[in-house]
C-alpha cells in the first residue's frame, strides 16, 4: 500500500509540474495580431519559465503546506519535476 501511495503522490506531482509547464508555454504561443476562439492563456509576460530547479523549490515549500505530499520519497518527487 505505501508503494501506491508514493506512486499516486509522484503521478500528482509529475502532472503538475508538466501542466504549469505546458500553459507556460501556450501563454507565449499565442499570435499576437488575434486572439485565439478557445480562450487564451494569461501568465503574466514577466513570469519566468519553469525550471527544474524552480519546481523543486515550490515542491519543498508545498511539501510543507501539503502534509500527504510528504508520503512519497522527496527524490521521486523532485525527479518527477524533470519533466
Amino acid at each position: 500500500m505505501l508503494y501506491d501511495e508514493w506512486l499516486e503522490t509522484s503521478r500528482r506531482v509529475w502532472n503538475y509540474a508538466l501542466a504549469e509547464r505546458k500553459d507556460w508555454y501556450k501563454s507565449r504561443a499565442c499570435p499576437i495580431d488575434r486572439c485565439s476562439l478557445r480562450g487564451e492563456y494569461v501568465i503574466s509576460p514577466d513570469a519566468p519559465r519553469p525550471s527544474f530547479s524552480s519546481q523543486c523549490k515550490a515542491l519543498t515549500q508545498a511539501r510543507k503546506a501539503y502534509p500527504e505530499l510528504g508520503t512519497a520519497q522527496l527524490k521521486c518527487c523532485n525527479r518527477c519535476c524533470d519533466v
